[in-house]
């Protein structure tokens, strides 16, 4: 449970902004419309690629979006979930920074959103180099780049009090879609899980005690596939799933 500092419960009514524009802050009326209408809390998603165009190089008009967004929520007593979204998502939406290609030779599929998630031979290079931590142009693995990146916006906000962080949307398995499909646990117990162990720690390095939120990998959210995470070994971390309506029948949700 995410608890108040009198121990109750929150429970938290909220909604998604999606691919925040630098230069274009959540707007103090958005806010107080969602105050006035009961909400309380609001996941905003940011990429990577925004962030850090270059190795080591970070975005400040960008990163001064979020934080001016994070506290334009706040003071209308919203909270913020900084949610990382779009490693591996080719769909012109989100994306990793271009440096971070590494590895991705594929011919890339005009395949509609979401079966290029899961099908598309660039996006799955993509994931597929991220998992093994390939190195990326500035001589570090992807995975560490990526949580030095972490790091960096959590020191950014630290004094935000109101934020949470959401390590990364939807991980794909990428080539081993099939097999994590089929039951196998290598994936989420073997790649996911240590990748978040570092990944939470960046961010614990900086910021001792926001909320961390970390996923089961994408297969996960069709009801089918069990969860195979091992335990994050960070304090403060919790377990942050989507549940979908996928198939619809008779008025009925699967």
């Amino acid at each position: 449970w995410i608890a108040n500092s009198d121990g109750q419960v929150v429970i938290e009514h909220g909604l998604n902004v999606a691919n925040l524009q630098a230069g274009a802050p959540f707007s103090d009326q958005d806010a107080a419309f969602l105050q006035e209408n009961g909400f309380n809390s609001v996941r905003v998603s940011v990429n990577w690629g925004d962030i850090e165009p270059k190795p080591g190089v970070f975005n400040s008009s960008y990163l001064e979006t979020i934080q001016q967004t994070v506290q334009t929520l706040a003071s209308h007593d919203i909270s913020t979930t900084i949610n990382f979204n779009g490693y591996g998502d080719n769909n012109g939406v989100f994306d990793e920074p271009s440096w971070a290609d590494v590895g991705v030779t594929g011919t890339p599929t005009s395949l509609p959103f979401p079966l290029n998630v899961f099908f598309d031979p660039q996006t799955n290079e993509a994931w597929d180099s991220f998992w093994v931590n390939a190195d990326a142009p500035n001589g570090a693995g992807l995975e560490n780049d990526y949580s030095q990146m972490l790091e960096y916006v959590a020191n950014y906000l630290k004094g935000d009090s109101t934020v949470s962080y959401e390590i990364m949307n939807e991980p794909s398995p990428g080539s081993e879609l099939l097999s994590t499909l089929f039951g196998s646990p290598f994936f989420e117990s073997q790649q996911l899980t240590p990748f978040y162990d570092e990944a939470a720690n960046a961010i614990r390095a900086v910021d001792p005690t926001a909320p961390i939120l970390y996923e089961p990998n994408v297969l996960f959210d069709t009801g089918v596939v069990p969860i195979h995470l091992g335990t994050v070994d960070a304090p403060g971390t919790a377990l942050s799933f989507h549940a979908y309506c996928e198939f619809q029948i008779s008025g009925s949700c699967l």
